[in-house]
C-alpha cells in the first residue's frame, strides 16, 4: 500500500537521472546524505531502471523550461473580501477556521504575517479550491491555523525557563502545532520554504526547533513572526559510549534526541498534537484534511521507511494524559 506522506531528497531527479532503480511499491526514500548509502539496483528489472531515467531527464529538461503565469481566477468570498474585521478582544485567542469561508476573520481581520493563504501563489489557490472540491467528511478539516499569542522573534534557548511556554504561545493553534527540525544553516533554504508552503495553505502554527541561535536569527531576518528555538546544552551532554554513539555523527544523534524530548514535552507538558518533520520534506496538499478524517482515530501516523517507521515524518494526536 502507498504510504500516506511521500518524501525525498532535493537530489532524487539527479538520482533517476543516472539510472538508479527505485521500489516499486511507490515509496521514494534517499538516505544516502545520512548513512553514506546509495540505493541498490538488485532486484529491479532493467526496463524499470532505464524508464526510471529516462523520465528523470525529462523532467529535469522540463524545469529548464520558462513557465507561463498562472491564470487565476478568484471568488471575493473565498479571500474574505466581504468577511467583518474581527473584534479587538478576540485577536489573542487561539483561530481555527476554514479555508474557503474565512470569516468571522478576513483579510481585514488577518495582520499582515498572516495573509499567505489569500494570495495569488499557486499551493494558496489550489489549497482553496480543492476545500471548495472537498466533500462533506473533508472540507470542514481545510483550516487556517493562527497562533494563540502572534508575536515577533519569539523564542530563545530552551534552557531557559519560559522559553518553551513563549514558543508554544507563539506557535500553536487549537490544540495543534507543527514542529520543524531544520538544524543547521545548510537546512535553512529547506527549511523556509517548506515554511512558506505551510502558510500558502493557512497553516501558520510552526515551532523551529534549530541547531543554533544563528539559525533562528536568520530565519527570524526574512520571518520575525516565525517562532525559533535552539538547544545546545541538549546537543553537548555526554553520551555513553556505544556503537550507536560512536558510529554516526555525534551533532545529528544530539539533534535527534533533542528533538525527540521537545516532542513529549509538546505533547505531555503542553497537551498539544504534534506534527513532526524533518526540513527537507516536501508537502504538495494540506496533511489535515486526512489526519483529522481518515486516521482522526489514531493516536501515531508515521511514515513507513521500511521496514522500520521513519523518525522525521510523524504524527501525534489525542495522547496527552
Amino acid at each position: 500500500e502507498k504510504p500516506l506522506f511521500d518524501s525525498c531528497s532535493h537530489n532524487f531527479w539527479a538520482q533517476a537521472a543516472a539510472g538508479r532503480c527505485l521500489p516499486r511499491r511507490g515509496q521514494i526514500t534517499v538516505d544516502s546524505a545520512d548513512a553514506g548509502q546509495t540505493m541498490s539496483n538488485s532486484g529491479f528489472s532493467p526496463l524499470v531502471c532505464l524508464g526510471t531515467a529516462a523520465t528523470g531527464m525529462l523532467l529535469l529538461a522540463y524545469q529548464l523550461q520558462p513557465a507561463p503565469a498562472p491564470q487565476v481566477q478568484r471568488a471575493p468570498a473565498a479571500l474574505g473580501a466581504t468577511a467583518k474585521a474581527r473584534p479587538s478582544s478576540m485577536q489573542s485567542a487561539a483561530t481555527a477556521l476554514p479555508v474557503g469561508s474565512p470569516p468571522p476573520i478576513g483579510a481585514a481581520g488577518l495582520s499582515a504575517s498572516y495573509r499567505d493563504h489569500l494570495s495569488d501563489s499557486a499551493l494558496a489557490v489550489l489549497n482553496r479550491e480543492r476545500a471548495k472540491a472537498a466533500g462533506p467528511r473533508h472540507a470542514a478539516a481545510f483550516r487556517v491555523y493562527v497562533p494563540s499569542v502572534p508575536g515577533d522573534r519569539v523564542g530563545g534557548d530552551l534552557e531557559e525557563p519560559d522559553t518553551l511556554a513563549r514558543a508554544v504561545a507563539a506557535s500553536a493553534a487549537d490544540g495543534e502545532v507543527m514542529l520543524l527540525c531544520v538544524g543547521g544553516s545548510g537546512a535553512m533554504r529547506t527549511g523556509l520554504n517548506l515554511v512558506l508552503n505551510f502558510r500558502a495553505m493557512g497553516l501558520y502554527h510552526m515551532l523551529v526547533l534549530a541547531l543554533e541561535r544563528d539559525v533562528c536569527t536568520s530565519l527570524w531576518d526574512a520571518l520575525p513572526s516565525l517562532a525559533c528555538v535552539w538547544w545546545p546544552r541538549r546537543l553537548e551532554a555526554p553520551r555513553p559510549a556505544s556503537l550507536y554513539n560512536t558510529m554516526f555523527n555525534k551533532v545529528a544523534l544530539a539533534f535527534f534526541e533533542a528533538r525527540k524530548v521537545l516532542l513529549e514535552r509538546l505533547v505531555v507538558k503542553h497537551r498539544l498534537n504534534v506534527l513532526h518533520l524533518d526540513a527537507d520534506t516536501i508537502w504538495f496538499a494540506n496533511p489535515y484534511p486526512v489526519l483529522k478524517t481518515v486516521y482522526r482515530d489514531h493516536a501515531i501516523v508515521v511514515q513507513a521507511d521500511n521496514p522500520f517507521a521513519n523518525a522525521g515524518i510523524l504524527y501525534v494526536q489525542n495522547v496527552a494524559p
